[in-house]
């Protein structure tokens, strides 16, 4: 047996309730530091009587599974798997439900410095059946003369609604058109969306941008990674 070990051995019966001489423990025990000389007894690996050796077996055990028991909280805690981040990819499709108010200046193209309360649905088709389907979407904007650019700062709402869930939030727009083809409006439309029914808990961004079919790119993904969810629901 090492000193190491019998150390500790004899720390532990000397700080045994009630107190045991460790000293004279190990010596009935048959321990004797150093001393290879010594077979084991048929009674027992540390000789003498089986209860002997049952005894000290307990200590190793003890100092075995204490040493164990601190290497495993000694471990940090594992994390916690993060959900992912779906991306999406598709088209947009809009077309104007109310014209809404205009009011204000008059600009080129028949358009005036301020719009209100118009109502398009926007049929989107994209990489994730999630978010397809048709989009009400309310929006005002505030438009200005650039050169020969129609510029337009707009905002509003959108949703879409299905069976058992759906989204709801905000976007906020760009458009430009050129007097010589005020028709031909190019939008760039940043939205946030966040989810309800099935999808409560989820946060959708995407981008927008085209004339006519206009292209999206977004992500999907849990809210505390994409950003606070917005106010929705039916």
């Amino acid at each position: 047996m090492t000193e190491d070990l019998a150390t500790r051995i004899r720390q532990y019966y000397e700080t045994a309730a009630p107190p045991v001489d460790a000293e004279e423990a190990i010596e009935r025990h048959a321990v004797r530091v150093g001393d290879t000389s010594q077979s084991p007894s048929p009674r027992g690996w540390f000789g003498g009587h089986p209860a002997a050796a049952i005894g000290v077996a307990a200590v190793l055990t003890l100092l075995l599974v204490g040493g164990a028991l601190w290497a495993v909280s000694s471990d940090p805690t594992p994390s916690t798997p993060v959900a992912p981040v779906t991306e999406v990819t598709g088209e947009s499709i809009c077309s104007m439900r109310t014209w809404g108010t205009w009011t204000g200046d008059s600009l080129p193209g028949g358009f005036t410095t301020q719009q209100r309360g118009q109502r398009n649905l926007c049929v989107d088709k994209t990489s994730d059946p999630r978010v397809n389907g048709s989009w009400d979407v309310a929006l005002s904007c505030n438009y200005s003369l650039e050169g020969d650019i129609i510029v337009g700062q707009c905002w509003g709402t959108l949703e879409l609604a299905g069976d058992s869930g759906g989204w709801g939030g905000t976007f906020q727009a760009t458009t430009e058109a050129s007097i010589e083809a005020p028709d031909d409006i190019h939008h760039i439309i940043d939205t946030e969306v966040a989810g309800w029914g099935e999808y409560a808990g989820l946060h959708y961004v995407q981008r927008i941008e085209g004339i006519d079919s206009m292209t999206v790119t977004g992500q999907i993904g849990p809210a505390d990674i994409l950003g606070p969810p917005t106010t929705a629901g039916p």
